[in-house]
């Protein structure tokens, strides 16, 4: 190591200057503190992630671990295939049609061949990939933007108007970055300058100009100061693009100060409770990146700069496990698939970095023998690293009954002894306005025999409408594709201001309580309350001495108007429905849901006025809209009250089958 002054340097390129709103500078005068004390820990020359492949005992020793065969395998094919074609007509199909799939399946197919071809010729070390790595690298570069075209606004960075660093950009710059550090002199001069010149002009130089000069709201990288993923995997895109590319020690010190510092932002957008509101799999892309880029720093400051240190990032660690409803059932609420699991690796990974106590999570190859599609993400987890030194500290022998997530008004509702033949339900307060937002306040999820019967039914496949002010025209993303109520008619609305506040809980091994305002959520005239109420019940015995085997969740849901109005409580599933009750109105309404008997649930649903038992209406309703993880649409059950009343309540009382409880 070698203690440098800072020489902090401003490359702007040519890039025109932008003009400016109000700057944080003593934010930017911290930046530049804490880069003069970062730079004592760095090496002279640039460090990427992993092992260049002239360090034969590295690579060597990983064959055990991996399916090298496999990977040649795969670069082979890969080598005998023609690169994916990018024209313009494929990027600005997105301006035409609002479909994103079309443009970023063929671009994530030529993007991701460098990478299969750069780590077989890593491993094999016979340079018969070397032409092919190259071709690649110049394919990836001569395309004029690295952008998913959803986010470069009016194609301004394709068409040379502007630069900005998007979630893509940035992964595939760490992307070519890393196969430089790796194949050094193997590439030629040309490439190797090719790789630096364009990551140079796409990212760090319009990096180090957002930070040091400002931004315009919108347009120039706010990402740098936001709360969400975007904020962990650009930053991991830039700052590992830079730790393995820049020659300045004094330069890659601002950069991991400006990360170590922007990323306060990011670990701000979680709860103090650790409750990630983007959902599961937006958790295992953003924090994931957060983590590889932790790594990353620790390896090249020789663990000297830690952004694992902050207490919240265990709490955010736990986030994954916390939310298991049942043995691989997780809750899925936002714009999250239902099949959404936390990512293994990650969950290893930071089960040592900070003693999370996890038994299933205490194996060290944090990547399986098919290694990853990525090279830094390989770097960063294939190679034995800096968490080898950590003690993975008392471990838990299995997870509580219960989870609640008090910040964000989340509670994950196990079943005795975690058996998945017995009911177990996760419900959210939370409010309207969160990141990848759903008006789903009050939604709830309910898992048997390894099934979800009652689901949040997840996001929708990506289009122009899912980020624009159309949004809420989904029906997956207003509150009609959740299950909740609606009065009136009135769906809920959008914004903090419509939230589910918990007034009530109480909880024990037998029975969890948990009641939720939501009138704050629905904007009708004359509502004066509004209230939903989960009884979970884990024994085979009610308190009227009446048997439910498997458990038993009572949902109730309370209207009061100042005017006869409806309530209509719904439930949502992508299985098999069966009504016992016959046509569409009764008293009292009983229906099955299910795909077999070892996960289907009878509900019964009534409603009354006061002491007045008051008719059921029933409805049936499929969601007609693209689903990113099902294939199936999902099913609207609405119930509502067929004669007017100002005080509604509605019971529905869910239990696994036989379907009637049983006295004793």
């Amino acid at each position: 190591m070698k203690s440098i002054s800072v020489l902090l340097s401003f490359l702007f390129l040519g890039l025109a200057e932008t003009d400016v709103f109000a700057q944080d500078f003593s934010r930017l005068a911290q930046i530049g503190k804490r880069a003069e004390e970062i730079v004592a820990f760095l090496n002279e020359k640039p460090q990427g992630v992993g092992a260049p492949i002239t360090d034969r005992r590295k690579w060597e020793a990983l064959k055990e671990s991996f399916d090298v065969a496999k990977m040649i395998r795969n670069a082979e094919q890969t080598m005998a295939s023609p690169i994916p074609e990018t024209p313009e007509s494929l990027y600005m199909d997105y301006y035409q049609t609002g479909n994103r799939r079309r443009y970023e399946g063929v671009r994530s197919e030529k993007y991701r061949r460098f990478v299969t071809l750069t780590l077989a010729e890593c491993f094999e070390n016979q340079g018969r990939f070397l032409k092919a790595v190259e071709d690649n690298i110049r394919a990836v570069c001569d395309d004029p933007s690295w952008l998913c075209p959803a986010h470069d606004a009016g194609a301004e960075v394709y068409k040379g108007k502007r630069t900005y660093i998007d979630l893509g950009a940035a992964t595939v710059s760490w992307e070519l970055a890393t196969a430089d550090y790796w194949l050094q002199d193997r590439l030629s001069p040309e490439v190797r300058r090719l790789i630096r010149e364009n990551v140079e002009r796409r990212i760090l130089a319009p990096y180090e100009l957002t930070v040091k000069k400002g931004k315009q709201p919108g347009r120039d990288n706010g990402w740098i100061t936001a709360t969400n993923n975007w904020n962990a995997v650009c930053h991991a895109g830039v700052l590992g693009s830079a730790l393995a590319l820049i020659d300045d020690p004094a330069r890659r010190a601002w950069f991991i100060a400006s990360a170590e510092k922007q990323s306060e932002f990011f670990l701000s957008g979680f709860t103090k409770d650790g409750y990630c509101s983007e959902g599961m799999g937006y958790w295992n892309y953003g924090f994931g990146c957060y983590i590889h880029m932790g790594e990353t720093v620790l390896q090249a400051t020789d663990g000297n700069v830690n952004f694992f240190a902050p207490e919240i990032v265990r709490n955010i660690s736990l986030f994954g496990p916390n939310m298991q409803i049942a043995p691989n059932i997780y809750a899925a609420f936002a714009d999250c698939s239902p099949a959404a699991r936390p990512g293994g690796m990650f969950l290893k990974y930071m089960n040592r970095k900070r003693t999370l106590g996890l038994p299933e999570y205490t194996d060290l190859r944090f990547l399986d023998r098919n290694g990853t599609n990525s090279l830094f993400v390989f770097g960063v987890m294939g190679f034995p690293n800096s968490v080898g030194s950590q003690e993975t500290g008392t471990l838990k022998t299995a997870a509580a009954l219960r989870h609640e997530f008090p910040d964000a008004g989340i509670l994950i509702a196990r079943a005795q002894g975690h058996d998945p033949k017995r009911l177990a339900f996760a419900i959210k307060a939370g409010h309207n306005a969160e990141h990848h937002n759903h008006n789903d306040v009050g939604s709830f999820i309910v898992t048997l025999g390894g099934a979800t019967p009652l689901v949040d039914p997840g996001g929708e496949v990506y289009t122009s409408r899912t980020f624009s002010g159309k949004r809420y025209d989904s029906h997956v993303i207003n509150s009609f594709g959740h299950s909740v109520p609606r009065v009136n008619g009135v769906l809920q609305s959008t914004g903090a201001q419509a939230k589910g506040v918990v007034t009530d809980k109480a909880f024990s091994d037998a029975e969890d309580r948990f009641v939720i305002d939501l009138a704050s959520a629905y904007p009708v005239e004359g509502l004066q309350k509004l209230t939903r109420t989960a009884l979970f019940n884990r024994t085979d015995r009610g308190r009227n001495g009446e048997i439910h085997v498997g458990g038993r969740l009572t949902l109730t849901d309370h209207l009061e108007l100042t005017e006869a109005g409806t309530l209509e409580t719904s439930l949502i599933t992508f299985s098999p429905v069966k009504p016992v009750t016959q046509g569409n109105q009764a008293e009292s309404f009983e229906i099955l849901i299910g795909n077999d008997p070892q996960n289907t649930v009878h509900v019964t649903v009534t409603a009354k006025s006061g002491d007045t038992i008051l008719p059921v209406k029933y409805e049936k309703t499929e969601i007609n809209e693209d689903l990113s993880g099902s294939q199936v649409k999902p099913v609207r059950l609405a119930f509502s009250n067929g004669t007017a009343a100002k005080n509604v309540t509605f019971n529905a009382v869910i239990t696994p089958m036989p379907a009637k409880p049983q006295t004793p």
